[in-house]
């Protein structure tokens, strides 16, 4: 299959290919409040949209610009009201839509809807920059008018916060700081606002996300102990196995487990972990497959160590030539199981004690498998600077796209900056119709065979890179000696 460059860019820019960034949604809601909802780019960029005419998106911050193809243009705060063809438009922040959601009966925000997280949401006018307080401009709505939150049972819980004026479910004034429960359809008052609280069907075990600041006490047989971090995409707990190892519990937020594509990835990756087993590649020792009626979740191997996302540039060249070194063991191992990576990039390489170690799984493949697609005809998936120009054109990832990328994070580890600028579009059409520079244009201190070493890494076409990650390691110990001898 060939794509063109506009048919690429869309199709990529479609893509969650930074799984860590927000996801947004359009809603168009009709003056009859029928919604159609529009999701976009996971990317804080142009991303389509199939209306009457083909219109963009651009994202700065929380704002986003709707334009179309004759100059029109709408900016939209999450939440903010805009029009478009006669409908109302909503830019909503979706990252953990499984609450429930307020839509106004009457008042100035008559028709908007807000979708509500597991976290707790402050309702009234804001006074920080909490990313799930939503604003109400009126003057009847004090600083903090209540919050919304769910408890371990998944029921919603609505606390008063305000003293200037009652709050009122079903016309009940709620006394400051009492907490109820909330049932769907229920309509909530806000001075002079009115609102209907709609609750979405009910996740399983949600005790997983308890939001009192406790831990959940046990995992499958893993105890919890602590909270390793929080990302777009989940949860990743602190435990203990039967056995007393110290392991990783990643648990997906739960609206995704209702995404089937996420479900494939997942399952990908839990099924990819448990086959694995090299010193430089993370392990997954027991799971919960998604898809079933018990809630999913990984126990990885804890990671002693810091993603290289962390690790200031530009590096030591020997240290970055050691790295290399390390990741091409790792994938010398993978392409020997079949498997290939295609998502290497910083945030997904640790470093340990004993070196190199590459985590997540979630879009790779085995590449005896390349003809049941786990994405969807026409998708190209990867974070985009670190993605093989090949896939651009139409051709399937093959172990020669992790190489790809092994050339761009040591260009990134010798120069100290990506060889590509930071927006994805601009990044797709220097791929698919521009050379890059050799690397000594960009650094001519730089000593000669390193440059042509990474420029072979990082060809436009794969039969001019490396043939294999055991042909690249060869070639780089040869460089190592010329460079510093037998050291």
């Amino acid at each position: 299959m060939s794509l063109n460059l506009e048919e690429a860019t869309s199709a990529v820019s479609q893509q969650a290919l930074e799984l860590e960034v927000l996801p947004y949604e359009l809603n168009v809601i009709s003056p009859e409040l029928n919604t159609q909802t529009i999701s976009l780019s996971n990317h804080r960029t142009n991303a389509p949209l199939q209306l009457t005419e083909r219109w963009s998106i651009d994202f700065s911050g929380d704002t986003g610009i709707l334009k179309n193809e004759s100059g029109q243009q709408i900016r939209l705060q999450v939440g903010q009201q805009g029009s478009l063809d006669g409908h109302a438009l909503w830019l909503v922040d979706t990252q953990f839509p499984w609450l429930g959601s307020l839509e106004s009966c009457s008042g100035e925000q008559q028709g908007a809807v807000w979708n509500l997280g597991y976290r707790a949401y402050r309702i009234g006018r804001k006074n920080n920059t909490r990313h799930n307080e939503i604003e109400l401009n009126h003057p009847t709505i004090s600083r903090a008018h209540a919050s919304i939150y769910p408890d371990p049972q998944a029921h919603v819980l609505l606390k008063a916060e305000s003293t200037s004026s009652p709050v009122q479910v079903n016309s009940k004034p709620i006394l400051p700081s009492t907490e109820i429960k909330l049932q769907n359809g229920d309509l909530i008052q806000l001075g002079e606002l009115l609102f209907r609280f709609r609750q979405t069907s009910k996740i399983p075990q949600p005790a997983y996300f308890p939001t009192d600041g406790s831990l959940p006490s046990q995992i499958g047989s893993c105890e919890v102990v602590g909270t390793l971090g929080t990302g777009a995409m989940g949860i990743v707990y602190e435990g203990r196995d039967r056995a007393g190892r110290a392991v990783a519990i990643k648990i997906p937020f739960p609206h995704l487990i209702k995404d089937d594509e996420f479900i494939r990835r997942f399952n990908r990756e839990m099924k990819l972990g448990t086959e694995l087993d090299h010193p430089r590649v993370t392990r997954i020792y027991q799971y919960q497959e998604a898809g079933g009626e018990a809630y999913p979740y990984l126990v990885m191997e804890k990671i002693e160590g810091e993603s290289l996302q962390s690790v200031p540039l530009p590096i030591p060249l020997q240290q970055a030539l050691r790295w290399a070194e390390q990741l091409l063991e790792a994938l010398q191992y993978l392409h020997e199981q079949g498997v290939i990576h295609r998502d290497l990039k910083p945030a997904n390489l640790y470093l340990t004690e004993s070196g190199i170690q590459v985590a997540d799984f979630g879009i790779a493949h085995f590449a005896g498998t390349l003809g049941a697609r786990a994405t969807q005809t026409g998708t190209i998936l990867g974070t985009p600077v670190y993605l093989d120009p090949a896939m651009l054109r139409g051709q399937s990832a093959d172990l020669r796209s992790d190489l790809y990328a092994t050339g761009v994070l040591l260009y990134e580890w010798c120069v100290g900056v990506l060889p590509y600028p930071a927006d994805p579009l601009q990044i797709f059409r220097i791929k698919l119709s521009e050379d890059l520079p050799p690397m000594s244009d960009t650094n001519p201190q730089l000593p000669a065979p390193l440059c042509q070493f990474v420029d072979k890494l990082i060809h436009p076409d794969p039969d001019a890179r490396f043939q294999s990650a055991d042909e690249a390691r060869l070639e780089l110990a040869i460089l190592k000696r010329s460079l510093w001898g037998s050291q």
